[in-house]
């Protein structure tokens, strides 16, 4: 893949920001902080993730757009959303997915099951496990926090 992508009136530096799934990027034109985010970013409070989302890779990826060389870090996100503060947007959601990560682990050293954690954390399964054919679920999510 290209290092840099140029149009007539502006130049994408091509990061990889896997995570999300093998092979994504981010696209990052530094002299307007525009970051081109795809699908590691779309909402600082997860509350589902889909099978092979790997969270520890999203956190570097995220940590690597954190650190590019930009006065300001305006993320378009593959949702639609447009997040003026970007960088306090990736680093809220690496507090978020690290905290959830821990505590998921102390409930199953007390012997919870992942669908118990579900009940405690989020109040039970999320209606979008049901509307995405239980491609994203909360249960997913947890599976994967567990792995950082």
């Amino acid at each position: 893949m290209a290092e840099v992508i140029k149009t007539k009136n502006y130049e994408f530096e091509v990061i990889e920001t896997p995570g999300h799934s093998v092979g994504h990027i981010a696209l990052v034109e530094r002299s307007r902080g525009w970051c081109f985010s795809g699908d590691i970013f779309s909402r600082e409070n997860l509350k589902v993730t889909r099978p092979g989302e790997d969270r520890g890779e999203t956190i570097k990826s995220m940590e690597r757009l954190i650190s590019c060389d930009t006065d300001r870090l305006i993320l378009f996100t593959s949702v639609g959303k447009i997040v003026e503060n970007g960088r306090e947007a990736l680093k809220n959601t690496i507090i978020y997915l690290k905290e959830l990560a821990k505590s998921s682990q102390e409930m199953i050293s007390q012997g919870y099951e992942i669908d118990g954690i579900v009940n405690e954390i989020f109040g039970g399964e999320h209606r979008f496990a049901e509307l995405t054919n239980g491609q994203y679920t909360s249960a997913t999510l947890i599976k994967s926090v567990l792995k950082i």
